[in-house]
């Protein structure tokens, strides 16, 4: 246990055994950085390639919409 708490506190992973999209593994890893400083932001997040791709053919996520705003945005985002 004392060595899984080291590998994640040093951000030491991979994605072998999981089949994630290159795209899907970006975002997961620039969401779970070490340094608070370059993890993406809610906004950034919702930009990423992955989220605004979909399969179904939908139209991607309009991150202007009134109510996400108020819902996930810090005020530094808005």
């Amino acid at each position: 246990m004392d060595q899984l708490h080291t590998l994640i506190k040093e951000g030491k992973y991979d994605f072998e055994d999981v089949i994630l999209s290159h795209q899907a593994q970006d975002l997961i890893k620039k969401l779970i950085n070490v340094n608070h400083r370059k993890r993406l932001s809610a906004k950034e997040t919702l930009r990423h390639p992955w989220l605004q791709t979909s399969v179904d053919g939908n139209e991607a996520i309009d991150i202007d919409r009134a109510d996400l705003g108020d819902i996930i945005f810090t005020d530094k985002e808005k």
